[in-house]
């Protein structure tokens, strides 16, 4: 599967109630996901950690970046209650954006 530069990209997990995106990502440099993986399972990675490990890779190769997320709702927007939401956004930013959890 080839990524191209300039996507962004949701990293997910779980299937319905489990359902979760662990972070959004956006390619720096195009590259194909399934030879990137084979590097890392090259290099010992083990399989239970084997996905942190490839998104570790791409980081530390400089081929994506970690996006800071922000959750804004629906209904929020629908009912104008909106007052606050840029201090909370800003909080969520800055609790969030700790790319070393992926690199370290």
């Amino acid at each position: 599967m080839e990524l191209k530069k300039g996507l962004v990209f949701a990293l997910v997990s779980g299937e319905y109630s489990d359902f979760g995106i662990t972070g959004l990502f956006r390619v720096l440099e195009s590259f194909d996901l399934q030879a990137e993986r084979e590097l890392v399972v090259r290099s010992g990675s083990k399989p239970d950690f084997l996905g942190c490990a490839v998104i570790r890779h791409l980081l530390l190769q400089g081929k994506i970046e970690e996006l800071p997320p922000v959750e804004i709702h629906i209904d929020d927007i629908e009912s104008g209650d909106l007052d606050g939401t840029e201090d909370w956004i800003m909080e969520e930013l800055e609790a969030t954006r700790d790319i070393e959890r992926w690199a370290s």
